[in-house]
């Protein structure tokens, strides 16, 4: 399910808020050697996602800017871990939450030219996790960064009928 709620504030400003669920399909593990272990099933993880933020324009478009508050809570989380012979495996293993906040800042100060710049910051922790005996609650989740920025720039210029596009950006995400 998804519900969205939305304002318009002024011509030019949009306030939101959200509540989704997603999955991660389940599956089955395969193609090991062994007969006897030849499919190990796993479940979905499921994730609700909750998000407040606002949208604007300013200049006469020519400056966008938008935040967005962000709350993701993971039950029957998917991670990969071994199995008593080494090889890896795909298994069910608690829940987790990420906090976290995206702002995003767009200029075009003059023609064919946008500059931009990208900022997220994420609390991501294990509220449940116990993998072969080992408690991992209350720790940081693999693959997410706590600081994430991008900043760039596209050119377009206009050749008569046909254009050229330059364009480059630079990303820094923090372990």
């Amino acid at each position: 399910p998804k519900v969205v709620l939305d304002y318009k504030a002024t011509k030019k400003t949009l306030v939101y808020g959200s509540a989704s669920r997603g999955f991660k399909s389940g599956g089955f593990a395969s193609g090991f050697d062994d007969p006897a272990s030849a499919v190990v099933p796993f479940d979905p993880e499921f994730a609700w996602n909750y998000e407040l933020g606002f949208k604007s324009r300013f200049l006469n478009n020519r400056l966008q800017f938008n935040v967005a508050l962000f709350k993701v809570d993971y039950s029957d989380l998917q991670v990969r871990q071994f199995d008593s012979v080494g090889r890896t495996i795909v298994g069910n293993a608690g829940s987790a939450r990420v906090n976290g906040v995206e702002a995003e800042l767009l200029t075009r100060p003059m023609s064919g030219l946008e500059l931009f710049a990208n900022y997220s910051y994420q609390d991501g922790k294990y509220k449940n996790l116990v993998l072969e005996g080992a408690d991992f609650t209350g720790n940081h989740m693999i693959f997410t960064p706590s600081h994430t920025l991008t900043s760039g720039f596209t050119y377009t210029a206009d050749l008569g009928g046909s254009s050229l596009v330059l364009d480059g950006d630079v990303m820094f995400r923090s372990r």
